[in-house]
């Protein structure tokens, strides 16, 4: 797994916004029919943090940061590689070498933050911007994460924006049946670095349109911008994950 540089990212995000702006506007050729999904368990990386806690010798237990050459350090044991494995995986690989010294031991490995993999959601919800991405979460919780959907939002339109900016995979996703009818096989299973995008409707986007004419300095000013003005694209050009928006 390669890991994106922030930078990258940032270009990444960019790059799903334009490509969106494209499908709303059209069929959406790449656009792809693709149900929920299997979770699948969240693989550890720098810098995630983690818990091992080791029964019956708790001075052995300790909570510590996953270095960038993915490994980490326990009494006793020294380094250990962790990078790329589960929770389960570590705790067996560190219940296996322990067993060495302890005897009856029992390991238990949590991520207590989760720092190596993010998503974005973006357009119409409250709080738009990056969050971390844990490896269990469907798009209509991340945009219950983000603060919810404005009342200018077109769930019925939302996108899932994922893979490689030379090559993304655009899925449509009617989240408002899933939200409204609880249609959750319609939902989407995120994974790292998609992004979720919640459009206008069709009175928003005018809106829109009329407010940078009429106002064209209101951004700048700080005025005309309530709660859930959605975020547009030069905010997500320079990297303005504000969540406080």
């Amino acid at each position: 797994m390669v890991l994106i540089k922030p930078k990258k990212l940032t270009c990444q995000v960019l790059f799903c916004v334009l490509v969106l702006s494209t499908v709303v506007g059209c069929a959406g050729a790449r656009a792809a029919t693709k149900g929920p999904g299997a979770k699948e368990p969240y693989t550890v990386y720098p810098p995630d943090e983690i818990k091992i806690d080791i029964r019956p010798e708790t001075d052995l237990s300790t909570t510590t940061t996953v270095r960038p050459d993915g490994r980490i350090s326990i009494a006793i044991l020294g380094d250990v590689e962790v990078e790329g494995l589960t929770p389960a995986q570590i705790d067996e690989k560190v219940t296996k070498a322990l067993s060495q010294f302890v005897r009856n031991v029992d390991v238990t490995v949590t991520v207590t933050r989760f720092l190596s993999k993010r998503y974005y959601v973006i357009g119409e919800v409250f709080r738009q911007g990056d969050y971390p991405f844990t490896g269990e979460i469907s798009a209509w919780e991340a945009v219950a994460m983000a603060g919810g959907y404005t009342r200018r939002a077109a769930l019925g339109s939302s996108r899932v924006v994922r893979g490689d900016p030379e090559h993304p995979q655009v899925i449509r996703v009617n989240l408002a049946r899933v939200a409204l009818k609880g249609e959750v096989n319609r939902d989407v299973i995120l994974q790292e670095n998609d992004v979720v995008y919640v459009p206008p409707d069709i009175f928003a986007k005018a809106g829109y349109f009329f407010e940078r004419i009429l106002f064209p300095f209101s951004s700048i000013l700080g005025l005309g911008r309530d709660l859930g003005y959605a975020m547009n694209v030069r905010d997500v050009a320079t990297g303005s994950f504000d969540r406080g928006r």
